[in-house]
């Protein structure tokens, strides 16, 4: 609504509310709804601090955007982002006010962080800001035998409750010696960054088919299988074919190019 008009804020929230994927994750034990409304919420609080232009304001996308991160590390890549939205935004204020509002950002953003760095360098020896994994999942994307979706470290050991453990116990096989949390992150990127070099090729190959299944209508499994949940579910199943991601995400493509 605060972008287009209440006409366009009805239709995106009704589009959102009969889109089965999104009821099929706010019936799990997950933390993607969790990031869902995280996200909408840092986007609808830097809007408004785009507005008002406070320091009250921009505290509050700081937050917003810490505890996003927490929940999807993948959403570090906002951070700059939203630092120069914040600073376009405030053409019209003297460079001082300006600077004073991305500071507010950085630094709340930070305060939100700051325990779980904390907690990491107490329980895990290291400083690391989120979670310790980068490695871990980028070197699941790109190996020989990657598909474009996840797969578990071992057969079996796909559960949250294994999985760190397995990739662990791989690492310091290889390395020889017990590994900190950063050196097992390091020792996967380091090994997917030489398969790449070693085939770029196969891992361009692969890369087309991961924005393949990016933009496709087929729901990959992770933890939850979909469509076992859709077979079962009589919401899931007439909505499905209804609003697919095919047509939703065109949709808010048409949205983005209409808006800006």
């Amino acid at each position: 609504r605060r972008l287009a008009g209440p006409a366009a804020g009805l239709v995106a929230g009704g589009l959102l509310a009969c889109y089965a994927p999104t009821i099929f994750t706010d019936a799990l034990l997950q933390k993607t709804t969790l990031a869902l409304f995280l996200a909408v919420l840092l986007l609808w609080l830097t809007l408004c601090a785009c507005d008002v232009r406070t320091r009250t304001a921009a505290a509050a996308v700081g937050v917003a955007l810490g505890l996003l991160i927490l929940t999807q590390q993948s959403a570090l890549i906002l951070a700059p982002l939203i630092l120069v939205w914040l600073w376009w935004a405030g053409g019209a204020l003297a460079v001082k006010q300006r600077a004073r509002l991305v500071a507010v950002v950085a630094l709340a953003t930070l305060v939100v962080l700051a325990p779980w760095l904390v907690r990491n360098r107490v329980v895990l020896g290291d400083w690391i800001l989120t979670t310790p994994n980068l490695g871990q999942n980028f070197a699941m994307g790109n190996h020989p035998d990657g598909t474009g979706t996840y797969l578990p470290s071992a057969r079996g050991k796909g559960n949250a409750e294994y999985e760190q453990q397995a990739w662990v116990a791989a690492a310091e096989r290889a390395a020889g010696r017990p590994l900190r949390a950063a050196e097992v992150s390091d020792h996967y990127r380091d090994a997917a960054l030489a398969w790449i070099r070693a085939h770029p090729a196969d891992w361009l190959r692969l890369t087309l088919r991961k924005l393949a299944l990016t933009w496709g209508a087929y729901e990959a499994p992770d933890t939850e299988g979909y469509y076992l949940y859709r077979a079962r579910s009589p919401v899931l199943a007439r909505l499905d074919p209804l609003l697919p991601f095919g047509v939703l995400a065109p949709l808010g493509v048409a949205g983005l190019a209409l808006t800006f």
